[in-house]
Parts: C-alpha cells; structure tokens; sequence
C-alpha cells in the first residue's frame, strides 16, 4: 500500500474533539507521483482481426529449387504394337560348338558320262548338272573355212565338230571375221560389208542406191532415188550374199508404193530382184533390214559409201 505523506504549515495547535470517526485531513496538496509498480500478468488475448487484401505476385524466381524427392514407380503400360522396320544387326556371336551328328548325304555326282565329258549347270535349280562334251576349240587362220584351201588348215577345217568357230586372220577381204560351224555348213556370225554404193550398176536416173550385208541381216537404202526406165519393171539384181531370204515372189516395199524387193523372184532358188513400180514424181526416200540368205559373198558390190 501506498504511504501518503501531509505537511502542515505551523498553526496553533488544533484542538482534537473525540469522534467516533477517523479524522478527514482537508485542504493538503498532491505529493509527488510515486515510482512504477511492478507489471501485472498478461491479459487475455484479443480477437483476430479481418484479413487484408492479397499482395500482388512475386517476381518468378530465376534460382532453381531443391530437387524433390523420386515419386513412385508408374503402372506398367500396355506393350506397344510389333515395329515394322529391322532394328540393327548385332554382333555376331560366338561360334557353335561342331555338330557331332552327321549331316544328310547330298546328291552327289550324278551316273552316267563318258571320257572327255564335262559336268556342267543346266539350269539355275540347286543340282541341275549333266555330263557334257566340251565345247569344240576354236581355229584361227587366214581366208573363211568355207573355202578350206586358202587357210592352210584344211585337215583341221574338215574334222572340227559342228559348234566350232573359225576367226579369220584377214576378214577373207569381205569382212567376215567370224564363222561357226553348223549341220549344213559354215555361216558367218561376225561380219559386215558396210554400206556400198550400187548405184552405177542400176538405170536410176538419179539418187543413190546402197546395199549393206550385216551377219544375217541385208539392208538396203534409197537417197533421192528416181528410176528412169520407163514405168515398172526390174532395176537390180545383187549378187550372191546380198539376197533377200523371203518366199518366193515376197514383196518387201521400201516405200509406200514405189520400190519394191522380191525375194526368189519367179520361183523357190530364184535371184532375189529390186523393182521399180513407176516413175517417182520426185525423189524417194526409204530404208529397210530384211533376212538374208546365209551364203556370204565372196567380192563386195559397188564402192564403199557411207549412209
């Protein structure tokens, strides 16, 4: 309890009635405030207050966080569909160990043949062999074995096999550089006379008129041809080696209307012929490749010309 204490000027000294009372000190002035008592317990806390309004977002942060925490494993997805293109090859691996069984016995050579035979390929099945005589071998020399006397090898020329091939050393000077033997003869199978120029030996009245023996083929060539004989009628007859092998009285037109070749004219064994039918207004131009009788020629006709 706080002690509060009165000074009283110096009066004369009251006279004190008994009272049933305390006394009651009038009229003293305020003393000084006294020091601070000690604090008091906290009191209860007050009620929130009412929330604020939200802030405005923060800048992003250019800092990464933390790295979380692995989640759980996922539940296995369905298996994707079979991939249509080859992955890579792998490494070869190692080798196996040898088989201890047998493998099954294979065809072997096949029976049959005779001394001097060669087994050869006769198709492209696994097996397809046979026993086959070895292709004949081959005679060079000068000349064409058509004519054996001017090769020198005419003992060779008479008992080579058919399937034999002569090379002439010098084209028998009618290119024919190459001759294989056949059941009915000897037939060129690399030669070529070139074109030549018959012109000269025909009654055109202008153009040119060329032949041209190639292995199996004859070829003939009009350049502004223009017969002059008088209408229709024959105006060549080639030499042997230049004939057409067509049927008897065949017709093969170089052009539409005008030029024609007969093969065998008049009969089977006849000449082959060049035909004319009709005077041509202007020069007529024509190329054509027939079959030609395998007999080669032995001189070529005309001059060398080019096409």
């Amino acid at each position: 309890m706080t002690t509060i204490e009165y000074v009283a000027e110096l009066e004369p000294e009251p006279v004190f009635e008994a009272f049933a009372e305390p006394p009651i000190f009038v009229g003293g002035k305020d003393g000084e405030p006294g020091p601070p008592g000690p604090v008091g317990p906290p009191g209860p806390a007050g009620r929130d207050g009412i929330d604020g309004a939200p802030g405005r977002d923060g800048a992003d942060s250019v800092v990464p966080g933390p790295q979380g925490a692995p989640g759980r494993d996922g539940i296995d997805g369905r298996d994707g569909a079979d991939s249509a293109v080859p992955g890579p090859v792998g490494p070869p691996g190692p080798p196996g160990a040898a088989s201890t069984v047998p493998g099954p016995v294979g065809p072997g050579v096949p029976t049959g043949g005779a001394a001097g035979q060669v087994l050869t390929k006769t198709g492209a099945a696994n097996y397809a062999t046979a026993w086959q005589n070895l292709p004949p071998a081959g005679l060079v020399g000068p000349g064409r074995p058509d004519v054996p006397a001017g090769t020198g090898l005419a003992s060779e020329i008479a008992a080579a096999p058919v399937g034999t091939v002569y090379t002439s050393t010098d084209g028998a000077s009618v290119n024919a550089w190459a001759w294989r033997k056949r059941p009915t003869g000897w037939v060129v199978i690399d030669g070529d006379s070139g074109w030549r120029n018959i012109t000269a030996d025909t009654n055109l009245g202008s153009g040119r008129l060329l032949i041209r023996r190639r292995n199996s083929e004859l070829l003939v060539q009009l350049d502004s041809f223009r017969a002059t004989n008088g209408g229709t009628g024959t105006f060549y007859t080639p030499p042997t080696g230049f004939q057409y092998d067509g049927p008897s009285n065949s017709i093969a037109r170089i052009n539409s209307t005008v030029v024609e070749v007969i093969g065998r004219f008049g009969a089977a064994g006849g000449a082959t012929v060049f035909r004319n039918q009709g005077t041509a207004a202007a020069g007529e131009k024509g190329y054509i490749t027939l079959p030609a009788i395998l007999d080669w020629p032995s001189s070529l006709p005309g001059a060398p010309a080019a096409s």
